[in-house]
């Protein structure tokens, strides 16, 4: 199989080797580094819970392992109607 002619690689934690691979690889970063310091300073606080809490929101890194499909069809049943609906995108 060819990568991403044939078929699409995601990885998830952004390592530095993610962008040496050939093709280099498409990644989720969920900032692991900043999570851990902050469960740190909680841990560490005098008091955990005036801690605040906080929201990640993980970033893709896109390179070049993911294409877009070259034909792209969903299949999804709707239960009500007891049948198959086929959309083209």
């Amino acid at each position: 199989l060819r990568v991403p002619q044939d078929i699409s690689v995601v990885g998830y934690d952004n390592i530095p080797m993610s962008a040496d691979c050939l093709p280099p690889l498409d990644t989720v970063d969920p900032y692991l580094s900043f999570q851990i310091r902050h469960a740190l300073t909680i841990l560490y606080a005098p008091s955990p819970s005036s801690q605040p809490g906080v929201i990640v929101t993980p970033a893709l890194q896109m390179r070049e392992s993911t294409a877009r499909p070259s034909s792209l069809t969903a299949t999804t049943a709707e239960p009500s109607l007891n049948r198959t609906v086929t959309k083209e995108f």
